[in-house]
Parts: structure tokens; C-alpha cells; sequence
């Protein structure tokens, strides 16, 4: 599985530049609007062309009254289209809106169709709009919110624009109207806007009367009385027979029966059987209309001491899948359901469009929303946005700094989590283990800078074992973070023991075909993580043994059975054991020349000696920069030690030239190797130099790239 975040960035947006050329800003209502904007409505005008006995087709650009520019593009049925692409907000009384009139021929029931860009990506292009709100004859305004399987599905149309199916509208013979606008924002690769493309819509009649459209269950639970909701796509002309059948997980009929919707409604419920067990069913009616439920058990899901320890959890990106006016229903949902965690994000481009000019408040809203029913909120950070990159860095920033300030007010919204990135290990660009592990310290920094109570940091995760892996945990990164979610080690974080499982090693003398690692927790405990190719694999290792949902394993003796999903156990033995020297050398590094370090900046004191020990011969460059303001730099110039490590450190406690803070202050015992630079106000590198190790010993590695301020 490979992925190339800059090919991916350059596909999908032709719709969006074809706008951009022709719009300047949305407020700008392009000429020419204002007579062809009201126009005389009826089969035979200009503006709505009857294409067929009854279909009607109404041009895009010609609504009777609206707020969104035009933009010309001869694919459109006209050689002009309605085209909205701005970050400015809508009115609040209307919105981007355009409302339409038209003659209908016969009252009855029409489908509306769009030829316009959809709010989810489709086969054939990513580009997406804003989700759609629809009124008809002046009613309320309803949003138009589908299944993301149901947009994926629509036909391409030109260019971004696909041929939606906007539902059944109920049509009385004459003059008619009906709007659409948009009012909230969509997600775009480098910004939050509102979108929408459309060339022209179609009503085309259904034939025959009223039928049955959707057959629902609301949420409830054993106890609760489940009710079965019909309903028409249109009001009943005199009362309407429906017939119904549900069934259960194993396909048997538990209920059926028939139910008449009254004349003049669309509407009608039907109480399901009291006794209906916990579990998941199908209804299925008339006019071929299907649908599921789930009826919940009395027992509400059980939490440990706080949502933040319940283990299930929810993978989903709710600004792409879930409709905004569908996501108060979506969160209660999923609490319902047992699930503690959502596993969610949001654009880095988009949240950050230019340095330090966020835009957050949509993602914020989603995070608050989740958070009131009761659901922990683990956010992941996306790679970084176009004008933080060089080609040398693609695809993290070129500055560190830019991570740091990022994470630090992604951690402000206060998740209860945040993971570092997503799957680096698949992108085919010049990313590499040493060059991420860089990345990963000085997010983790930002986060732990943001607060008292910083979320808890989560290290990446890697879609499969190898070097890039390998070299990450050669960078130490497992001391910044509270969680890695290969093998979900967690401490509980609190003032007396430290807030991350430190990396000791491989498990050795193990069977063919076993793997494992070792921990540290920093409270006295070894933590091994063991896997196996095979199942039904024994190992035999002291300790207590958990499974990969924490339940204790029994076990006699000390052999445990472990199989591709990860066991745990956990000795009292940390203590006696010192840190395995030769743990990084044990791991697979690639070929020196790939190696791309950078440097992560000013950690938390309390991590102990953080290190990026990837070495690259004789002689290494490295970056030493401005760090971000903080009270462990220097107001005076100092002396800097480079040491053979490849560390410049602070004689009495400063800054490191690996880019961190060291706990301690004293000289290396290999201090001696290298030779000494001056540093400025601020922690800053007078001058650049590149510093040689002698015959025979490891390189220094620093060159000092800064330059000085002002």
C-alpha cells in the first residue's frame, strides 16, 4: 500500500480552479445577474426548458433570486454555471442561497436531480461541496443528507460535477418554487470553505400515486417501546395500505403485518412487539423498501472509572462522512452502542492555510459535540500543508517549529488524545524512520507545552514492521509519548511516575516465528508485548499475562500462548534491569545515505536525556535554529559543548544541539571530542560549522546552520 501525498493533493481540483478563475470573491455577484436573475417562469421560457412531457430542466445560473457569483465554462449545458467557492460566512438569515420558480404541468410527485459537485468524494473526482439545504414552496429547509454509499454512487456528470439524486419532491400543478442554500463549510486539501458547482437541475415525474420511501426504528432499548415508522413520498390522496415484515440477525420473521397511512398525511407508526430480544434486525416493506435497527439491551454500556478508560472505540472522519445536521444523533449513537473513543482529525492545509492563521472553529464544534455524549476524542494531525514543505522534507515541515506551534493548539481544544500522524511508513516520498521520529518530539512538545493537563500523546501508527519502524524506536521516540498503539502500552500518568513506557528491548531466546519488545513503565514494572506468525504458539515467561482487551490470562506455570494478537505481561522486574545499550543497534537501520535527520525542539524536563542516535558515518549535518520562546533558554549568550554524541549542550543545563533540552547540565564523558561554539540570546548559533570526530570515533555530527536574528 503506497501513497503519495503530493500526486494525491494535485488530483481532484479542477472544479475548484475553474472557480477560483472565475470568481474573485463570492460576495461579487457577477454581472449580468440582475435581469436574468428574475426571470418569467413556465415550460417555454428561457431560463426553465421543458425537455420532455413533463421533465423539466432549470438552468443553474438563472435562479429567480440568489447571492452566489456565475462562472463560465463551456462544459456546462449553458456555457455558465452557479459557482460558490469562498471562506467568507453566509448571511445568517439566508445563507449562499438560490431559489428557483417554476410552472408545474400536473400536481404529483417529481424526483430532483443536480448536476453539481457532491459533498463526498466520488469515483472519479475528490473534490467535494458543501452539503446542500432544500425548501420547497416556502417550507422549512431540510439538508439533503445521504449515505456516504449513495453519493459514491453518483454518475459523473463534467469535469468535478457529478449527477446527484437530491430525493422526490411533492409538486402542486402551477407556479412553484424551491431554494437551495448552504450554510455550513466543507473540508478542503488546503482550506475550509463554502463549495458549491452547479450547471442545472431536472425535475422528472414519477408515475402512479403516492409510495412507500423510508421505514424506520429510532434509537431505543429493551423496555422502551420500538416504533416503526412509515413513510410516503407524498400525502395520501385516501388511506394507504403498507405492508411490513422484520426480521433478525438469522434472517426468521419475528413481526409483520399491515398498516394504513391516513388520507392526507405521510406518515404513520406502528409499535413493534414488546418482547423483541437485544440485537439487530431487518425490516422489510412494501415498494421494495428495506431497512435495519437495533434493539439495545437494558444495560447500558459499562465504563470503568471514566469514558477515557473504555477500550472501544470508533475510527471515522467526521467532516467527510457524517452530515452536520446527522452528527448529534451519530455521536449518542455510538455512545449507546458501548463505544468510549472516537478516532477522529481534521486537515492540517486546511486548519492552518498560512503560518499561524488558524481556522479551527469547524473541527472544534465537531470535538465539542462528541464530546457532550460522552465520547473521549482521540484527533490524528495530517501531513503538514505545502508552505510548510520543501521537496527535501516532503512530507513533514521543513521548520520543526511549525509541528510544535500546531500540535500546541490542537491540544488546546482539549481531546483526550492525539496521534502523531497516521501510517507514515506507506508514503512514498523521502519520508524516513529518523526524519519522523524528529517529527513525533517536537509535536509531542507542543502538546505537552499547551497545558497542565496535556492530552494523552499517541506514537504513530505503522502499517507494517521494518525499517522505518525499526528506526523510529532507534530514535527513542517511545520517551515522549503516553501510548503506542502497535502494542497499546499506556501508563496512567500522574504527578509521582513518569508519563511514557520507556523502549528496553527485544524479548530474546524466543521460539521461531515469536516476536516481542520490552518496556520500562517507569513504576517498577517490565511490560513484554508478544506476538507470533502462527497461533497457538507457548513461550514461557514469568509474569501476569493480559490479553489484547486487558483481561487477565489464567495460566499454570509460566507459559503463555500467544498468537498474531498481541499478550501482554507484566513482571516486577524493571527495576534489576538496566537499559539495553545495544537495543538500537539490534534494530534494522537502512542505508546511511537515506537518513534525513532533523531535530525536534525543547521538551518537557521532565523526559530524561531524549536522543536521536541515528548516526551517518564520519560526518553528519544536522539543523540548530531558533527554538520557540520558554523559560529553559538563555537571555545571555552562553558556551556550547558539542559532544561526540552529537549533542551541543548547555554547560550548565540548556539547550541541546539535538534540538532538545537536556535534564542535565554537566559535560558528556566524551565532551572533549568536539569543539565549542558560542550561542547568542535566545539559545541561537552564532555561526555555522561543521565539527569532525577524531580517528577512530564516532562523528560529532552537528553543523550549526542558524543564523543569527535581526
Amino acid at each position: 500500500m503506497d501513497f503519495n501525498r503530493r500526486t494525491a493533493m494535485a488530483a481532484g481540483l479542477g472544479t475548484a480552479a475553474t472557480v477560483a478563475a472565475g470568481l474573485g470573491t463570492a460576495a461579487t455577484v457577477a454581472a449580468g445577474l440582475g435581469t436574468a436573475a428574475t426571470v418569467a417562469v413556465g415550460s417555454g421560457s428561457a431560463s426553465v426548458r421543458a425537455t420532455g412531457p413533463a421533465t423539466i430542466t432549470i438552468p443553474g445560473e438563472s435562479p429567480s433570486s440568489t447571492n452566489i457569483p456565475v462562472a463560465r465554462d463551456r462544459r456546462a449545458s449553458g456555457g455558465r454555471y452557479l459557482a460558490l467557492l469562498t471562506a467568507e460566512r453566509p448571511p445568517s438569515d439566508k445563507g449562499w442561497y438560490a431559489t428557483y420558480r417554476v410552472r408545474v404541468p400536473k400536481s404529483g410527485v417529481y424526483t430532483l436531480t443536480a448536476v453539481a459537485v457532491a459533498p463526498m468524494e466520488t469515483p472519479h473526482t475528490e473534490a467535494v461541496g458543501s452539503y446542500l439545504q432544500l425548501s420547497v414552496d416556502g417550507g422549512p429547509f431540510r439538508e439533503v443528507a445521504r449515505s456516504q454509499p449513495d453519493w459514491y454512487g453518483s454518475p459523473a456528470a463534467w469535469g468535478d460535477l457529478s449527477e446527484m439524486n437530491l430525493g422526490e419532491l411533492e409538486l402542486r400543478e402551477g407556479d412553484g418554487a424551491f431554494s437551495l442554500r448552504v450554510v455550513e463549510p466543507t473540508v478542503l486539501d488546503n482550506r475550509i470553505v463554502y463549495v458549491l458547482s452547479l450547471d442545472h437541475l431536472v425535475l422528472r415525474p414519477l408515475p402512479g400515486g403516492p409510495a412507500l420511501r423510508a421505514a424506520a426504528v429510532p434509537r431505543h432499548r429493551v423496555g422502551e417501546p420500538a416504533r416503526l415508522r412509515l413513510t410516503l413520498n407524498a400525502r395520501a390522496t385516501r388511506p394507504h395500505p403498507v405492508h411490513y415484515a422484520v426480521t433478525d440477525y438469522d434472517g426468521q420473521r419475528v413481526a409483520a403485518g399491515r398498516a394504513a397511512v391516513p388520507a392526507g398525511r405521510r406518515t404513520t407508526t406502528v409499535t413493534l412487539p414488546a418482547d423483541l430480544s437485544p440485537g439487530h434486525y431487518r425490516i422489510h416493506a412494501d415498494d421494495d423498501v428495506t431497512s435495519t435497527f437495533a434493539r439495545l439491551p437494558v444495560r447500558r454500556a459499562v465504563t470503568r472509572t471514566g469514558t477515557a478508560d473504555n477500550p472501544f472505540g470508533v475510527n471515522v472522519w467526521a467532516s467527510s462522512l457524517v452530515p452536520p445536521s446527522g452528527l448529534d444523533e451519530f455521536a449518542a449513537t455510538l455512545r449507546d452502542m458501548g463505544a468510549g473513543w472516537v478516532r477522529d482529525g481534521q486537515s492540517w492545509p486546511a486548519a492552518e492555510p498560512a503560518p499561524g492563521a488558524y481556522d479551527t472553529a469547524h473541527h472544534d464544534r465537531v470535538t465539542r459535540t462528541l464530546r457532550a455524549h460522552g465520547l473521549a476524542v482521540l484527533d490524528v494531525l495530517s501531513p503538514a500543508p505545502e508552505w510548510a514543505m520543501t521537496d527535501a522534507s516532503l512530507p513533514l515541515p521543513a521548520d520543526l517549529r511549525h509541528a510544535y506551534r500546531y500540535a500546541r493548539r490542537l491540544a488546546l481544544a482539549r481531546p483526550e488524545a492525539l496521534q502523531l500522524s497516521n501510517e507514515p511508513d506507506v508514503d512514498t516520498t523521502r519520508s524516513t524512520g529518523d526524519a519522523h521520529a524528529a517529527f513525533v518530539k517536537a509535536t509531542a512538545l507542543g502538546i505537552k507545552d499547551a497545558c497542565a493537563e496535556p492530552p494523552l500523546v499517541v506514537l504513530p501508527g505503522i502499517a507494517q514492521s521494518g525499517p522505518f519502524q525499526d528506526l523510529m524506536l532507534a530514535n527513542d521516540v517511545v520517551r515522549y509519548a503516553d501510548v503506542w498503539p502497535s502494542t497499546a502500552i499506556r501508563t496512567r500518568r500522574t504527578r509521582t511516575t513518569p508519563r511514557a513506557a520507556h523502549f528496553v528491548g527485544t524479548v530474546s531466546q524466543l521460539p521461531t516465528g515469536v516476536r516481542g519488545f520490552r518496556f520500562d513503565d517507569g513504576c517498577g514494572h517490565q511490560v513484554s508485548v508478544l506476538w507470533a506468525a502462527a497461533r497457538h504458539t507457548r513461550v514461557s515467561l514469568p509474569g501476569v499475562a493480559y490479553d489484547i482487551m486487558g483481561r487477565r490470562i489464567e495460566r499454570s506455570g509460566k507459559a503463555v500462548v500467544v498468537s498474531p494478537d498481541p499478550v501482554y505481561v507484566v513482571s516486577r522486574e524493571a527495576a534489576s534491569i538496566a537499559r539495553d545499550r545495544g537495543a538500537a543497534d539490534a534494530l534494522r537501520r537502512p542505508d546511511p545515505g537515506s537518513l534525513s535527520p532533523r531535530r525536534a525542539h525543547r521538551p518537557e524536563p521532565a523526559l530524561r536525556r531524549p536522543q536521536c542516535r541515528a548516526r551517518q558515518g564520519r560526518r553528519r549535518r544536522a539543523t540548530a535554529a531558533r527554538l520557540p520562546p520558554g523559560p529553559s533558554y538563555p537571555d545571555e549568550p552562553r558556551r556550547l559543548q558539542l559532544r561526540r554524541s552529537g549533542a551541543v549542550r548547555d554547560r550548565r543545563g540548556g539547550v541541546d544541539g539535538r534540538g532538545v533540552v537536556g535534564a542535565a547540565g554537566e559535560r558528556g564523558r566524551h565532551a572533549g571530542v568536539g569543539a565549542r561554539r558560542r550561542a547568542g540570546r535566545g539559545g541561537v548559533l552564532g555561526r555555522g560549522g561543521t565539527v569532525r570526530a577524531p580517528e577512530g570515533r564516532p562523528a560529532a555530527g552537528v553543523r550549526g546552520a542558524a543564523r543569527r536574528r535581526g
